[in-house]
């Protein structure tokens, strides 16, 4: 039920997100019709930039949940739960499946976990960056600051990839406290999901994450 509940708040928030950058989008045409008149220069976001946008999110839809998610899904609701009943058909006996299913789940989850799992999401770091970038931009009516080089680009991601790592594990790890470590662990969690808020505002603004 919470998983479910998590999952309706998230769709609500992403289509909130779209119409306000679709609020935004209108702006800037008016903007820049505006700015047509008084001079021949466009310098906030044309037509062009808004169809990208909304093909960048569409690209991030597509790969996040039809990639990463729906992987996800397969692994833990249609392989497992048909792995645990190709043993039961084989073993016969529910006792001797059980203890074999006691620690034969961690191990296949561990390892999808390992191989699948953490290098599509440090893939999907790098790939989502591109495009959130571009949208931030769109988002911020064109005023880029952050024309950087690739290999600032990417120092900047990797050393944002080390600090989430940090967070997530910390989070993993005081929430084994007890009586503060749920409050704790949801703490730790907000603080990232603040970094993932701000991240690109920042790069937009030309500063840097270190500082």
């Amino acid at each position: 039920m919470n998983i479910m509940f998590g999952i309706l708040t998230g769709i609500k928030d992403s289509l909130i997100g779209i119409t306000a950058i679709r609020k935004i989008h209108i702006q800037n045409e008016k903007l820049t019709k505006r700015t047509q008149k008084h001079q021949r220069t466009n310098t906030v976001s044309s037509p062009k930039q808004t169809f990208s946008v909304y093909q960048r999110l569409a690209e991030c839809c597509c790969f996040n949940i039809g990639v990463f998610g729906s992987s996800i899904v397969i692994f833990n609701w249609l392989l497992l739960p048909y792995m645990y009943e190709l043993m039961k058909f084989v073993f016969g006996h529910e006792g001797r499946v059980l203890r074999v299913w006691s620690w034969l789940h961690p191990i296949l989850s561990y390892t999808f976990g390992a191989f699948w799992v953490l290098p599509l999401f440090v893939i999907s770091r790098f790939v989502n960056a591109f495009w959130f970038q571009d949208i931030a931009e769109c988002t911020f009516r064109g005023k880029s600051q952050s024309a950087r080089s690739v290999s600032f680009f990417i120092a900047d991601t990797l050393f944002s990839l080390i600090i989430q790592a940090l967070f997530l594990i910390q989070a993993v790890m005081v929430g084994k406290l007890l009586y503060v470590g749920l409050f704790a662990s949801i703490f730790h969690l907000s603080l990232l999901y603040s970094l993932y808020s701000f991240e690109y505002k920042w790069f937009n603004n030309g500063e840097l994450l270190l500082k």
